[in-house]
């Protein structure tokens, strides 16, 4: 079971998000990944959850109150750095892409809003690497 942390300030993403990963197959290169998922709109949350527990996989919006997207990736991967990483967001921002990708190591930039087909394949990826 792969554990995944998802966060977005918005509770209508989430669900969609928690909706699609709980009835679709998350498969790459022939293996299935079954999904474990928790869900926070505050990134702070999140960030205190990743100190308790361990996540193969962290999902984070970029746009987001208490800091950005690549702001919590980067406290995440310093809790947790052998987790993967992707930015989910509905702005196309090139200098917070390549930001995202330098300082954190982003698997993925998935834009919203996303195919999802793409994000599963995206999310399987990440967590086959």
């Amino acid at each position: 079971m792969s554990r995944v942390l998802l966060v977005d300030d918005e509770e209508s993403i989430l669900k969609s998000l928690k909706r699609l990963l709980r009835i679709a197959p998350c498969s790459f290169g022939g293996k299935t990944y079954p999904l474990e998922v928790e869900a926070y709109v505050s990134a702070n949350e999140a960030l205190a959850r990743a100190r308790e527990e361990e996540f193969d996989l962290f999902i984070s919006d970029y746009r987001m109150p208490e800091m950005d997207g690549i702001e919590f990736l980067k406290a995440a991967k310093e809790v947790q750095p052998d987790a993967a990483r992707l930015i989910l967001s509905g702005y196309a921002d090139l200098n917070a892409l390549i930001r995202a990708v330098n300082e954190v190591g982003i698997e993925r930039f998935i834009g919203k809003p996303w195919n999802d087909y793409e994000l599963l394949s995206a999310i399987a990826q990440a967590l086959a690497h």
